[in-house]
């Protein structure tokens, strides 16, 4: 894969919040995949997605946003607008509007990754739970209450079918 090896060294310092180091590894990495794949290949909307999430997780808001925003172009060109790349995409794009308490913004952006992950991964998949848990705080922050505790049932009822299957894997419940 081009600029992986960037990229697996970013994603080890991001981890270890050494965000300076990260960020110019994300950035090389980027760069490598625009000039080698060009602008609108589907590894550089990976890449625009991994430097997001280090900017969000640093509060740079403004910064992932944009590059959020430029993956779901390049996703929607190359894998369509169903595709559950397009919904992480969304979820990531919420997730800022709801850091920023923006949530107006936040909900149907959260409720079009819902449907598109709903349909892509099927009802009950840890993408389809994690983008139910995120609306549910947003319902929560807002004061409805009913709404939000609807969705965390459901995710829970999600953990619960999942959790008594093999290889479940629970971070997508723990990242909060």
């Amino acid at each position: 894969m081009i600029g992986s090896a960037a990229l697996l060294l970013a994603f080890l310092y991001h981890d270890q919040e050494q965000y300076k180091l990260a960020e110019s590894l994300y950035l090389r990495s980027l760069e490598i995949r625009e000039k080698v794949l060009g602008p609108d290949h589907f590894d550089v909307a990976e890449s625009l997605n991994n430097l997001g999430l280090l900017y969000q997780y640093q509060a740079r808001y403004k910064l992932a946003l944009s590059l959020y925003e430029r993956a779901l172009i390049i996703h929607e060109k190359t894998v369509g607008p169903n595709h559950s790349y397009v919904g992480t995409c969304l979820n990531n794009i919420a997730l800022v509007y709801y850091y920023q308490k923006n949530y107006e913004r936040a909900v149907p952006i959260y409720k079009s990754a819902l449907a598109i992950r709903e349909k892509a991964r099927g009802p009950d998949h840890p993408d389809v739970a994690q983008t139910l848990r995120n609306l549910a705080y947003v319902y929560k922050a807002q004061g409805r209450s009913t709404l939000a505790e609807q969705l965390f049932t459901r995710v829970q009822t999600i953990r619960e079918k999942l959790h008594n299957q093999e290889n479940f894997d629970l971070m997508p419940f723990l990242s909060r």
